[in-house]
């Protein structure tokens, strides 16, 4: 795992998957943004699609880029389909002169798909607060960041924070932990951890699917919202 945001630029540039560079060469880090424009429910990709390429203009124009280097970003459609989404990483990751330097792949979908690729290309991956869980292990998953958090950590941390709620972990036997998820693979990321919380509490869960359509509420969410003592949502379309 690399130790500094210094290592991890350095190893971005230089293993963009394309020609190394000179030392007199203008450097630019480009960034591959994954949008989902024209995904339903997906409100968040139009604020992420706005915010961080704007933030990455203020730090060139105010302090000259990260360490020295400027970023860039490009922008692809996916509509979070993950054929869509692998085809974005075939195009744009030779982009530029040196090639992309970071993946956001805003979708767990599509980050399982692409960390094999990603590992043979030593093009880093940043999945955070999503995508593959074990990819937290540095040791094997040497290109996917998915730092802070995983959909385990986040679910394991809000049951711990019920049972402060509660008086303890010991006062959750006997309660019940219902899950209403998004009906795809993030949404599914984290029964497993909920079904071993469940047995190590004494607690029982319950799981139901759900699917977001349009940018409207879900109905079964709401129903849910109100009558739970406490909430927990996470990921694209959970509010």
């Amino acid at each position: 795992m690399l130790n500094t945001i210094d290592e991890f630029t350095r190893d971005c540039l230089a293993s963009g998957g394309a020609p190394a560079l000179k030392s007199v060469d203008v450097i630019e880090l480009l960034a591959e943004l994954f949008i989902l424009r024209g995904a339903p429910g997906y409100i968040r990709s139009d604020n992420v699609r706005n915010s961080s390429p704007s933030c990455s203009r203020v730090l060139n124009a105010r302090d000259g880029g990260i360490n020295g280097v400027k970023i860039t970003w490009e922008e692809c459609e996916t509509k979070y389909n993950t054929k869509l989404g692998v085809e974005c990483y075939e195009r744009l990751k030779n982009r530029g002169a040196t090639g992309a330097s970071l993946i956001n792949p805003y979708s767990t979908g599509i980050t399982y798909q692409l960390i094999p690729k990603a590992s043979v290309d030593k093009l880093p991956i940043h999945s955070m607060g999503y995508g593959r869980t074990a990819a937290a292990d540095g040791r094997i998953f040497k290109w996917t960041f998915n730092f802070p958090t995983t959909y385990w950590s986040q679910v394991s941390a809000f049951v711990k924070y019920v049972g402060q709620q509660e008086g303890g972990m010991e006062a959750l036997k006997g309660k019940k932990i219902a899950l209403v998820y998004h009906n795809s693979p993030y949404g599914k990321e984290p029964i497993p951890t909920l079904t071993i919380l469940a047995e190590n509490t004494a607690t029982t869960s319950s799981c139901s699917p759900s699917i977001i359509r349009g940018r409207s509420r879900n109905p079964l969410g709401c129903r849910f919202a109100a009558t739970v003592r406490t909430g927990f949502s996470c990921g694209a379309g959970a509010s």
